[in-house]
């Protein structure tokens, strides 16, 4: 494995507030790298074979089958890992479609490049939690500092969505609607309107980590405050309403003492991360469950998102912010695609 080490901060327990709070970091980096404009780029990505599924195509031969065999080409350990010189993210990373990273330093929205290059995009949002990328190509984060979902521009501009959100995860659906767990409930948000609808009350856990299974047909969560389980609920693939009760996905996931990060791969493995082991699962759709990563001291995942293909960020691979060592953001490369892949940018490793 390629590591290049990052120096570990330490742990700082919070006392618990009115809805389950987390260790902080003991020294939250609120300087943000070197400010400046987001680049305007023309990258579009490394060139690789399309899945037919998809509707991509590589270059000048016209569509190509990438066949992936879940049985056998699923590396059991990551490839590699290196850090993104100049990426901060506390919790959750985002990208966008020109080829930047965007992250929360503590205090503001950051961006970063593949190459070094880093600078400040919205200043003094304070702590920010869950980030997504909305359809019409805005940004949506859950301020931790305010309680609140905003939006924000690529250019910088920032508007509310709604207050009082209690959001710790944040997705957005193929129907464009924002979905947050907020340890109470998984809610669906409008974005323009602010309407909020409950999806999901459970009374038996708190869900604070969510993600879709690669066809929409099943939510997984993730929990606060658990017994190292994690659970899973029907979906209608349509309209992304629960069908049926959930149920215990898998058991034995950490101690589920902060699930602090939940993401799917295309042949819909769960990578789970929990604080209380300082580790990373990986779950099969058949629910056996195995450690992925055993982080080092500090180097711990708070959040996890699937590279971009864009820029030399990799589709086979996950972006992992770190809330323990500076607020840094680490690549780990997989070997194989997110859920939401779809045929670009990849070429499948060689024999």
């Amino acid at each position: 494995m390629n590591h290049r080490t990052l120096a570990p901060l330490l742990l700082l327990t919070l006392a618990a507030c009115s809805r389950p709070q987390e260790p902080r970091p003991r020294d939250t980096d609120t300087t943000p790298p070197e400010t400046g404009t987001p680049p305007i780029t023309t990258e579009t990505g490394h060139t690789g074979t399309t899945d037919t599924a998809s509707t991509g195509v590589t270059g000048d031969t016209g569509p190509t089958t990438v066949e992936i065999d879940c049985a056998t080409d699923v590396p059991a350990a990551p490839l590699s890992t290196q850090p993104i010189i100049g990426g901060r993210a506390y919790h959750d990373v985002i990208f966008d479609t020109t080829g930047l990273v965007l992250g929360s330093n503590g205090n503001g929205i950051t961006w970063a490049d593949y190459y070094g290059n880093s600078g400040l995009l919205v200043p003094g949002t304070g702590l920010v939690q869950g980030l997504g990328r909305l359809l019409d190509g805005d940004f949506v984060a859950a301020s931790d500092s305010t309680d609140s979902l905003f939006r924000f521009t690529a250019a910088g501009g920032v508007a509310n969505i709604i207050g009082n959100s209690g959001a710790y995860s944040v997705l957005v659906g193929h129907d464009g609607m924002i979905y947050t767990a907020n340890y109470d409930a998984v809610e669906r948000i409008d974005p323009v309107t602010g309407v909020r609808t409950e999806l999901l009350a459970p009374n038996n856990f708190q869900p604070k980590s969510i993600n879709w299974n690669r066809d929409y047909t099943k939510l997984f969560m993730a929990t606060g405050f658990g017994n190292g389980n994690v659970y899973a609920i029907d979906i209608d693939p349509v309209t992304l309403d629960p069908v049926g009760q959930g149920y215990v996905f898998a058991t034995n996931v950490g101690a589920g003492t902060y699930h602090d990060c939940l993401t799917v791969d295309y042949c819909d493995n769960v990578y789970v991360c929990d604080f209380s082991s300082q580790k990373m699962y990986r779950i099969t759709p058949a629910g056996v469950v195995s450690t992925y990563i055993d982080f080092p001291n500090g180097m711990y995942a708070h959040g996890v998102e699937w590279g971009s293909g864009v820029g030399g960020f990799r589709v086979d691979a996950m972006y992992i912010s770190q809330p323990y060592n500076g607020n840094a953001i680490a690549e780990v490369v997989v070997g194989i695609p997110g859920r939401d892949w779809d045929g670009t940018n990849w070429t499948p490793p060689g024999p």
